[in-house]
């Protein structure tokens, strides 16, 4: 059986807190992967879950392009709230 939203988002916020800043990190590899949704097709269609796996999946490109620090802390703090924002919107 699948995983509920719920136990999702928790799942994904505590693979974030676990993640380290490195382009190989595979608890980040995993958040991304269990957040993976298709775009929606119009801005009202966004959900929490689809928010939270953009903010991580742009943290991960950032990695492999090696911003720097300062940038990457910001974007790894914006994935945490979005990812804690679906975690609270599931209770």
């Amino acid at each position: 059986m699948a995983p509920s939203q719920a136990e999702l988002a928790v799942k994904v916020l505590s693979l974030l807190k676990s993640a380290k800043l490195a382009r190989d990190d595979k608890a980040l590899q995993q958040a991304a992967d269990l957040t993976k949704l298709v775009a929606p097709a119009k801005l009202s269609e966004l959900t929490p879950r689809f928010e939270a796996y953009f903010a991580i999946a742009t943290l991960v490109t950032a990695l492999r392009y090696r911003e720097d620090s300062n940038t990457l802390d910001r974007r790894f703090a914006h994935a945490v709230s979005l990812s804690t924002m679906w975690v609270q919107l599931q209770s």
